[in-house]
């Protein structure tokens, strides 16, 4: 193997990279947005066990979501008293604020999140909140 060939080897697996970091992001997207079980994000490496109310190895993410995002997966969940709770807990477990300092019902859905995280279901106007939300959903991706 010569030492360009070894280079254009070395080069390929950035990309890779990548490619991985990119798809990691759009699997913690579909996460937030109920699209994808939380049970996903194992395979990402994230060590997550909302039932013992542990969250480790967490990496930084370049994820674009906001509170519109959380909304349509907080309302995917809302049926299931269990699953909201752990969805809840992975939540709030992730390094994102859900540019939640931006919206004015940004404090109130941040509420509705950590009180979910512990089991608490939201009331007739925090479910009123958050499907409004999920219906103005301005995320691009």
């Amino acid at each position: 193997m010569t030492k360009a060939e070894a280079r254009q080897i070395i080069d390929s697996m950035g990309n890779f990279k990548n490619l991985d970091a990119e798809n990691c992001d759009a699997i913690v997207r579909q996460v937030i947005r109920g699209e994808r079980p939380w049970t996903d994000l194992r395979a990402q490496g994230m060590k997550l066990f909302p039932e013992e109310g542990r969250a480790e190895d967490i990496p930084p993410q370049n994820v674009m979501v906001d509170l519109h995002d959380m909304a349509r997966g907080f309302l995917t969940h809302l049926n299931d008293p269990q699953a909201l709770k752990q969805w809840s807990f992975v939540m709030e477990a992730l390094p994102t604020d859900f540019q939640a300092e931006r919206h004015p019902a940004g404090e109130a859905v941040m509420d509705l999140l950590w009180n979910a995280s512990f089991g608490q279901l939201p009331d007739e106007a925090g479910v009123a909140l958050l499907m409004s939300l999920a219906q103005k959903n301005t995320s691009l991706s």
